[in-house]
């Protein structure tokens, strides 16, 4: 997934951390989902937990080709 796609979706949760320039999984679930994101930006970095880092609302599914 392109880190423009992921900004975006990050963005729904209220993300704002500038341009990205780094994407790291910190933590999974015991089902090996992931369970805490971080995000850093140009501007700062932002965690993402929970529901919101594992996708299971859908938004961070991968669709078609990266």
């Amino acid at each position: 997934m392109p880190l423009s796609q992921v900004q975006a979706v990050a963005a729904q949760y209220g993300v704002q951390v500038g341009p990205l320039s780094s994407v790291t999984v910190t933590r999974l679930s015991a089902s090996g989902r992931p369970a805490e994101i971080l995000l850093v930006g140009a501007s700062g970095a932002s965690r993402l937990g929970g529901a919101k880092a594992g996708g299971s609302s859908g938004r961070w599914a991968r669709r078609g080709p990266a």
